[in-house]
């Protein structure tokens, strides 16, 4: 039973890193409660990673083998081929930094893979990069939503009132910035 739960974290990881949208964050919970309850640390981070560095290598081969492709479709729109010099001269000048900075910002970082392999840099640079990238972002969130996850088993019936109390905050928030920002609309 515990090899589906790994896998299915695994490829809830990868189609994420391809640009899935995937609700990873629950993958994150899954982890940190099956690690509570006495599972591998390591073997989560293993799954967890690996789901990671897979997704991202098959965005790096897309982008790598479909450049070519690109290149053919838009070869005569100007933007296109500015915007390829760009991310070429990019990629030269701070391709590691670029690939392991990403690993930390979610919603780039399927997109950041792509135009990595799209601007070929060194795949060997590129694996590297996006396992140390990955693994230290990996570490740091478990280590997060253990962290939760302790406070709420600890402090469950005050947790749910706080969360309570921040959703009702937070919409009460939202509600009063709309009506200032209408005000502010017809102000002018």
């Amino acid at each position: 039973m515990e090899l589906v739960t790994w896998t299915g974290v695994f490829f809830s990881l990868l189609a994420a890193n391809l640009g899935i949208p995937f609700p990873v964050q629950a993958t994150y919970l899954l982890a940190a409660n099956r690690i509570q309850n006495g599972q591998s640390y390591w073997l989560w981070l293993l799954s967890l990673t690996s789901g990671h560095l897979c997704g991202s290598m098959v965005a790096y081969a897309i982008g790598w083998w479909g450049e070519g492709y690109l290149l053919k479709r838009f070869q005569s729109h100007g933007g296109f081929a500015r915007a390829h010099d760009a991310i070429h001269r990019w990629y030269e000048r701070y391709g590691s930094y670029t690939v392991f900075a990403t690993r930390f910002i979610g919603y780039v970082r399927p997109w950041s893979s792509l135009i990595a392999g799209f601007a070929h840099i060194n795949w060997q640079s590129f694996l590297a990069w996006t396992l140390l990238g990955s693994l230290l972002f990996n570490i740091i969130s478990l280590e997060i939503n253990i962290y939760f996850m302790d406070l709420w088993i600890r402090y469950g019936w005050w947790m749910r009132i706080l969360l309570i109390a921040l959703f009702l905050l937070s919409f009460t928030a939202i509600y009063w910035l709309q009506r200032l920002w209408r005000n502010y609309d017809h102000d002018r």
